[in-house]
């Protein structure tokens, strides 16, 4: 399994998200907008799914 980690970078315009190995190579590089006076909830679900489509795919899958 490879070693990686997600970082998020919440500025005043935009948010990026990435996904970085050990040796820190960026996988993954996703931005979205940040609202200035939106919905939280839906800012993190954006968050959530941005992560959930980009790097879910990068985990090793389970053999049932």
């Amino acid at each position: 399994m490879k070693n990686v980690s997600i970082g998020i970078d919440v500025g005043g315009t935009n948010t990026v998200i990435g996904v970085v190995d050990r040796e820190g190579k960026v996988l993954v590089k996703d931005s979205i907008k940040t609202p200035a006076h939106g919905n939280i909830n839906q800012f993190i679900d954006d968050i959530t799914k941005s992560c959930a489509t980009w790097f879910m795919p990068l985990l090793p899958q389970s053999e049932d």
